[in-house]
């Protein structure tokens, strides 16, 4: 939409304000360039910034409430209405930019030759249209398919799209559609059957199952059909295997395998040793700048940059914080100003480097021994998150405390009161 129709677009259409003095449908009512503009809600290509502030259908400023009141008044035609929601549909998009025009759509309440008119837009939505979009055409269809209104091929060209689509809710209800089909119109077995090899190849073994009792049960003697199933039987799990050959014949096992088996899996990981600790501050500080300021860093990157700020922090702390403040001059606990209204402990490896600066934010209000309370939790997802803050915690404590455990005198090694001595 040009810059000029936004200009020209009535309050309702546009960049509506947050709060109308009226309600939404009042408005657009009123304005004399209502009917003009509202198909032109279908032709921008993103979603009209008001249209995603849907609201509870009850209230004031909905917008499928509004457009479908308008229609029946006859101020806005419906016909344009259904066009626009579905070809705005077809042109695609992410979940969220398609939501509204799907529930103008819904708010309609498309009749039985309304859907009719409209049976192939559905079948194409229902094969690539994201999930909600895709389950509203086939629920359109499977209306259509029970009134008699959809011959047995267009429903094998969208099954043969739904059966291959990852979501589990669209394929059983894809399946129960062909059953349903199956039952009402048993001439259409030819056209309607050999689309179950789709579902043969699903990952979800359910799936896989009713498909074959769906073919056991309708499975016609033509043996043209009968091979085609069979040939596609390969795909099923090895549970249903058996079951397939009975279904099928002696043609859906699988062919002998004289090889050995072999595994498959890529090989794991070869453990490769870490690069070693940067020479110098000046390097330290380097690296833990671009570790701090970046979110990809990788794993490497930070042991070694962790590994430096530990030694060099013991070496000689003063030349590493004159390092490291110039290359971290733009964090936020740095500025007194700003650190003093925060008491939670710094993440990762900001937590060291501010041991090192003596800049970190004002003490939890906890004592010291329970400096990883606030990090537990009751899931345990957070699990290897409190193993990494108590490693990087207790390297900050040593640097701003006492020295690192390597530098202290071990002590002597003494036997532990349930062992004897040799």
């Amino acid at each position: 939409m040009r810059d000029a129709d936004h200009r020209r677009l009535p309050r309702g259409l546009g960049l509506i304000p947050a709060h109308l003095p009226h309600p939404l449908v009042d408005a657009l009512r009123s304005d004399p360039y209502t009917a003009e503009l509202v198909p032109r809600l279908f032709e921008t290509a993103e979603p009209v910034t008001s249209l995603r502030w849907l609201g509870e259908p009850a209230g004031p400023y909905h917008w499928p409430t509004a457009l479908v009141a308008l229609a029946e008044e006859g101020l806005v035609d419906r016909t344009a209405l259904l066009d626009g929601c579905t070809a705005r549909l077809l042109r695609g998009g992410t979940a969220p930019h398609l939501k509204p025009y799907l529930a103008i759509l819904q708010a309609l309440h498309p009749t039985a030759q309304e859907e009719r008119e409209r049976a192939a837009d559905w079948i194409a939505l229902a094969a690539d249209a994201p999930s909600a979009v895709a389950g509203h055409a086939q629920q359109a269809l499977a209306r259509l398919a029970a009134a008699g209104g959809l011959a047995p091929r267009p429903l094998a060209e969208m099954s043969q799209t739904v059966l291959f689509r990852p979501e589990k809710k669209l394929v059983r209800a894809q399946l129960v559609l062909l059953g349903r089909e199956l039952v009402r119109d048993p001439a259409a077995a030819p056209e309607l059957l050999p689309v179950l090899g789709e579902a043969f190849g699903h990952t979800d073994t359910d799936i896989q199952e009713r498909a074959l009792k769906l073919a056991a049960a309708h499975l016609v003697s033509d043996p043209h059909v009968r091979a085609g199933l069979a040939e596609s039987a390969h795909l099923l799990s090895p549970l249903h295997r058996a079951r397939a050959v009975e279904v099928l014949g002696p043609d859906a096992a699988p062919a002998a395998v004289d090889a050995p088996y072999r595994e498959i899996l890529p090989p794991p990981p070869a453990q490769v040793p870490l690069a070693p600790a940067p020479e110098s501050v000046e390097e330290t500080a380097e690296l833990v700048a671009a570790v701090v300021n970046s979110r990809t860093a990788s794993v490497e990157e930070y042991e070694r940059a962790l590994d430096g700020l530990v030694r060099h922090a013991h070496r000689d702390r003063a030349a590493l914080a004159a390092a490291l403040r110039p290359a971290l001059a733009g964090r936020w606990w740095l500025d007194p100003e700003q650190s003093r209204h925060y008491t939670s402990e710094l993440p990762g490896i900001e937590h060291v480097a501010a041991a090192v600066l003596d800049a970190r934010p004002a003490a939890p209000a906890h004592p010291p021994g329970r400096a990883l309370a606030s990090w537990r939790s009751d899931c345990h997802h957070p699990a290897f998150h409190v193993a990494a803050h108590a490693r990087v915690a207790e390297a900050a404590r040593h640097i701003a405390g006492r020295p690192l455990p390597s530098c202290s005198p071990s002590p002597p090694t003494r036997a532990a009161p349930w062992t004897r001595a040799p």
